[in-house]
Order: C-alpha cells, then sequence, then structure tokens
C-alpha cells in the first residue's frame, strides 16, 4: 500500500499514523456520493492518497455519467 509522505508506521501493530489533513481527507473521501469501503480502498491505493482521489473525484463521477450541482463547482 502507498502512504503519503510523513506518515509513520508502528512496525509492531503494522498500523499507520495519519496527520489531522489526512484524516479529514479521507473522512471527506468515505462521506462522498457513491464511495463505499470497496471504492474508499480502490481510489486511495489507485491515486496514493485521499486528498489525491479527491481532487480526481469530480472527473470520475462525470466520466460515470453523474450530473449534479456538485460537479459543477470546478
Amino acid at each position: 500500500m502507498l502512504r503519503a509522505q510523513g506518515d509513520t508506521v508502528d512496525a509492531i501493530t503494522n498500523t499507520t499514523t495519519l496527520t489531522e489533513a489526512d484524516r479529514i481527507d479521507r473522512l471527506r473521501l468515505i462521506r462522498s456520493d457513491n464511495v463505499g469501503p470497496r471504492t474508499f480502498r480502490s481510489l486511495v491505493d489507485h491515486f496514493g492518497s485521499a486528498r489525491a482521489a479527491l481532487e480526481r473525484l469530480p472527473e470520475l463521477a462525470r466520466r460515470g455519467g453523474a450530473v449534479g450541482a456538485h460537479l459543477l463547482r470546478r
């Protein structure tokens, strides 16, 4: 799994310590329309971070046929 720069990993429990910004980005991503646990994991794995996935989400939604006011902000 790719880790964001600045993340630390506890070698014993294999857990990642996230910054406050990373936590907020992850919460925003998981609460996005049509993003469930599997999609969340796929997006983070593919783009490397929740922030990168959030930046690409409007484009992905448009490509998937979604239309809505929340997509017009960009």
